[in-house]
């Protein structure tokens, strides 16, 4: 009984679950396959957030600027018409260097808002979507000479709001793929994430790791012993952004899938 009032969320939403998939009709081949599919788009998303917890930033909603990075990196490769396995190590490459640079920006103005880091995040997420969308929705072809046609508007003027991404996807479903429920998937986005998730890992028991607690635990005797908190807060959040940025690349691979 002790058990079950400990914990009762739990109990409670599988029995809600289990309640839900009767009455729904499906198949479990069929519920298998989406789970696997929002576990492939989302988990490094829920990944990129643990960092800045750690150290005592709250829920960095700022990973919107990772995704909005991926986002630029494979709407330019779509732009110079790249295919294949240059495609992905290019969106990869530039992903991970444009976030590295946001996610230091977004750093460097959350150190100046302690205690205020999930409120600033959240307008700093608002702000980056503005100036992606002003970028690509006014100034490409405007300011910006679009060297493949086909993803501007009629108008000429603007990046069309769904574009052809099979460049990146195609190379996902060429390696390890496999068939379930009548669709083909890969390997591939799982390795992504086992990496990933070895990574974070590995960094929570590394120097970097343990100082992030001592920071998240308490700022201001961190301080006091020396450590530069600030210095560990940028670092955790540019690894949050990197992690946001590496997700928005298996997302739009596995919604063209």
């Amino acid at each position: 009984m002790k058990y079950i009032k400990r914990n009762i969320v739990p109990i409670a939403v599988l029995a809600l679950a289990v309640l839900s998939f009767q009455f729904a009709g499906i198949s479990l081949s069929y519920l298998a396959s989406e789970v696997y599919t929002r576990f492939i788009r989302n988990i490094l998303f829920t990944l990129a957030l643990i960092l800045p917890v750690i150290c005592g930033m709250g829920l960095n909603f700022a990973i919107v600027v990772g995704a909005i990075s991926a986002q630029t990196a494979m709407v330019i490769s779509v732009n110079l018409m790249l295919e294949g396995g240059p495609a992905l190590l290019f969106v990869v490459g530039l992903s991970f260097i444009l976030s590295v640079v946001f996610g230091w920006m977004v750093a460097a103005l959350l150190n100046r808002a302690k205690g205020k880091e999930m409120i600033v995040s959240i307008m700093v997420g608002q702000l980056s979507s503005v100036i992606y969308q002003f970028v690509f929705m006014v100034a490409y072809g405007m300011f910006f000479e679009p060297r493949n046609q086909e993803i501007i508007l009629d108008r000429g003027i603007g990046v069309r709001s769904m574009i052809d991404a099979k460049n990146i996807s195609a190379v996902f479903k060429s390696v390890l793929p496999f068939e379930f429920d009548g669709k083909t998937y890969s390997l591939l986005p799982l390795i992504f994430i086992a990496a990933f998730s070895l990574l974070l890992f590995y960094i929570q028991r590394t120097r970097l790791g343990t100082l992030a607690r001592a920071v998240g635990t308490d700022l201001h005797t961190a301080e006091k012993l020396g450590i530069k908190s600030d210095r560990v807060r940028t670092i955790c959040i540019i690894i949050s952004t990197l992690f946001a940025a590496m997700s928005q690349i298996l997302f739009v691979a596995d919604v063209v899938l």
